[in-house]
């Protein structure tokens, strides 16, 4: 799967799925049943979308995990189609770097 299929997926299997027509990161990011949240306001289960540019298109997402033993944020994705879901640090300048667009599951 690739990211956002990690989470429509995934919330489908948890009995909350989307409807047909939301299946991209940009879409799943501005559903109207994903409310936007301040970055510091993220829990492990809330997603973060990701722009290369500020109010750009959302070209990926992931969930946010929490932090690691050595406290480091973390999310799980799915970085490439055919690819493995993993776990990444959310601390690295490539994250750093994206504009976030973090959002909480209102359903």
């Amino acid at each position: 799967v690739d990211c956002s299929g990690l989470i429509v997926l995934s919330y489908a299997e948890l009995g909350h799925p989307f409807p047909a027509s939301v299946r991209t990161a940009d879409q799943i990011t501005k559903y109207s049943d994903a409310a936007p949240i301040a970055r510091d306001q993220l829990v492990v289960g809330d997603m973060i979308g990701f722009s290369h540019t500020p109010g750009g298109y959302v070209d990926h997402i992931g969930v946010y995990a929490g932090t690691d033993a050595a406290g480091h944020p973390i999310m799980v994705h799915a970085p490439d189609v055919g690819g493995v879901v993993e776990e990444t640090r959310l601390d690295t300048p490539y994250w750093q770097g994206m504009t976030w667009w973090p959002i909480r599951r209102t359903v």
